[in-house]
């Protein structure tokens, strides 16, 4: 059901509402990844920031530099 949920809310999100879709994907990876931590799932925590780094490459090789970033 939230699958359904987010998938509709990324059809039909505008250019910055994908951006603030990606980067509460971002926030929410890293929180799961303190508290994998603290639970010492170190592989999970690790898949959990690998996420987040991906979300954040995403949104960096996406800059236009020629517009002002």
């Amino acid at each position: 059901m939230r699958y359904a949920y987010l998938e509709n809310q990324v059809l039909s999100a505008d250019p910055i509402g994908l951006v603030q879709l990606l980067y509460a994907g971002a926030i929410d990876a890293l929180l799961q990844a303190r508290a994998l931590l603290q639970e010492g799932k170190i592989p999970e925590r690790s898949a959990a920031i690998n996420k987040a780094m991906q979300i954040i490459l995403e949104l960096s090789s996406s800059l236009d530099m020629e517009r002002g970033g």
